[in-house]
């Protein structure tokens, strides 16, 4: 799960769309006066004197097929959703599996499973905490309230029950060629808090749907981002759209902004707030930019 959570987020997020711009950095929030990126500028640079940042990017994007599968004794383990396919071996018996998703803009995924020859193996597949209402192993986020859709499980289109163990659903059976599984993950978007510990976030919260955390960028909203208030029961709009940002779920809703000026202490304006995946921030330029929004008091 942290694994899955860092890749979708803190890892993409410090490389451009464009491949050759970098964050030294992730700030979770931008006041276009703090120059965060190595202490220099608030724009992705091309390189920094001590580079490590760009080099492990690198490496670990290119390390990323050897962490999606995994074996162990009779025991296949899906551990990230990923199109792509995959071969192995399972007591000496080729096997190969393929799969095909959205993810993580999508929680369907489908997985076919072709063994050489009818075998008997465990396809274990991970349920990630997100979907079971868990931000993350550990108390240092939690969701407000709770998400009564449950993940399901289809073998060759007849749904299956199924008990987790250390986050993965066990599916043991005679495999043949062309047996599928459908994994579905609801995605609703879900409203995350701060242990109270964490003193910077304290009053605050955030928004993640699936894997994906959310932000919201100066240049998609009238209001300023730095003061809008957090929704107290948000209904979101969720859209996919193919043509923004290398294509991306976008999400909407209606909130409340303090008025400024001689009004400053009047009732806070209603807005229309957008908000965009972290990882895909400052490709459109430098803005304002929040991870973190204040509760209204």
């Amino acid at each position: 799960d942290v694994m899955e959570r860092s890749l979708y987020n803190n890892v993409v997020a410090g490389i451009g769309l464009d491949g050759k711009t970098f964050f030294y950095p992730n700030p979770l929030e931008c006041n276009m006066e703090y120059a965060f990126n190595s202490g220099k500028t608030l724009d992705r640079q091309p390189w920094f004197d001590c580079s490590c940042c760009p080099s492990n990017d690198v490496r670990i994007i290119a390390s990323i097929p050897g962490y999606v599968y995994a074996l162990k004794d009779n025991d296949l383990y899906i551990n990230l959703y990923i199109n792509g396919s995959a071969e192995t071996k399972i007591a000496g018996k080729k096997i190969s599996i393929t799969q095909n998703t959205q993810y993580p803009w999508d929680g369907r995924v489908l997985l076919t499973v072709k063994p050489e020859k009818a075998s008997a193996f465990t396809v274990k597949l991970r349920i990630p905490g997100w979907a079971v209402n868990q931000v993350l192993p550990g108390d240092l986020y939690s969701f407000t309230g709770k998400d009564n859709q449950l993940p399901e499980i289809k073998v060759n289109g007849k749904s299956v029950t199924f008990t987790t163990e250390k986050g993965y659903a066990s599916l043991s059976r005679k495999w043949k060629k062309g047996d599928q599984v459908e994994l579905y993950l609801p995605m609703p978007v879900r409203k995350v808090v701060a242990n109270p510990k964490v003193k910077d976030d304290a009053g605050k919260a955030c928004f993640i749907r699936g894997p994906i955390t959310y932000c919201a960028e100066q240049q998609d909203n009238e209001k300023d981002v730095l003061q809008i208030f957090c929704p107290e029961k948000p209904e979101f709009s969720v859209n996919y759209r193919k043509d923004f940002l290398g294509g991306c779920v976008v999400l909407k809703t209606k909130t409340l902004a303090p008025k400024t000026g001689p009004e400053k202490n009047s009732l806070p304006d209603e807005t229309e707030l957008t908000l965009i995946p972290y990882a895909l921030w400052n490709n459109r330029g430098a803005n304002k930019m929040t991870v973190w929004f204040g509760e209204q008091k």
